[in-house]
């Protein structure tokens, strides 16, 4: 009830006209995916319940090529404006795929990380994507639709030390050739809550809305936050800020991000404090208003 009156993708949509749709092809009562979509503004969630029983999958739900589909005939049978939010689910455990792509995938055995599992089954989602995405070509609505990729983590190798930003390093593209007329690498840092206020901007969303990121193809710099349990991170122009509630900060320049070379700077230097205060700030803002939204 507390999230009711929070802002968010669904619940601004809706207020122009869009109906919005969570497709999952498992059980949407896990980790309360349903409750937490209808209470942020989605008019329906659709899951493994709703698709025909008939369709293989795993322990997690529906092979992702069935689910594609059904979007597909979702977005075919949209008569108004639509945002449908698609999570996946054979990129996890126990890390199984079709039998019919078994031909399709190539020989990732050789690789460390889970002898080349992981590997397999990201890359049949690749490859359920691009069928997917072939599929959008050929339909009326794809010249007018805003596609986004995105992950909720990364694999985690790096998981033993929370410090490590490869932990945190996901994918994220936004597509819409039609919309989109060239194409712009960011490279400052970006994080998931820049998609709304991004989308909002190619939208041209012309209400008032509140957003905890910003609109990235502005240009006009960018940060990356992450908290998890005590351990919060701030990542901004290249400089990672780390803290452990009541415990320990460290400050660090990264030299190299693919190899998170880093060179530390002492406590007493300046800049230390500036960015201390920008994450502190930027968290009691998001909690202030979280608090305050409703009222």
């Amino acid at each position: 009830e507390a999230s009711r009156h929070v802002p968010s993708i669904a619940s601004s949509l809706r207020g122009i006209g869009y109906q919005n749709i969570f497709l999952y092809g498992g059980d949407s009562q896990f980790d309360n995916m349903q409750g937490f979509a209808i209470a942020n503004g989605y008019d329906k969630v659709i899951d493994r319940d709703d698709l025909p029983n008939s369709l293989p999958g795993t322990m997690w739900g529906i092979f992702d090529n069935h689910v594609f589909d059904y979007a597909i005939d979702q977005l075919n049978r949209a008569t108004s404006p639509l945002q449908l939010t698609l999570f996946t689910t054979t990129n996890h455990q126990p890390w199984e795929y079709p039998e019919s792509y078994k031909t399709k995938i190539p020989d990732f055995s050789k690789e460390k990380f889970r002898k080349g599992q992981v590997h397999q089954t990201m890359n049949y989602v690749d490859q359920v994507l691009g069928e997917f995405m072939e599929k959008a070509r050929n339909s009326s609505w794809f010249d007018n639709t805003i596609f986004v990729f995105v992950a909720d983590h990364s694999l985690t190798v790096y998981r033993d030390n929370y410090e490590d930003l490869r932990n945190g390093h996901i994918p994220l593209v936004i597509y819409a050739p039609d919309i989109l007329t060239e194409s712009v690498r960011i490279k400052k840092p970006v994080s998931q809550v820049d998609i709304l206020p991004t989308l909002f901007g190619i939208i041209g969303y012309s209400e008032e809305f509140t957003a905890m990121g910003r609109d990235v193809l502005m240009n006009d710099g960018a940060f990356a936050s992450l908290v998890s349990n005590d351990n919060l991170i701030w990542y901004e122009d290249d400089h990672l800020y780390t803290e452990i509630l009541g415990q320990r900060s460290t400050f660090n320049r990264i030299d190299n991000f693919p190899g998170m070379a880093m060179t530390a700077i002492k406590p007493e230097n300046p800049s230390f404090g500036l960015y201390q205060n920008r994450f502190r700030s930027y968290l009691q803002t998001a909690f202030t208003q979280l608090k305050s939204f409703g009222e």
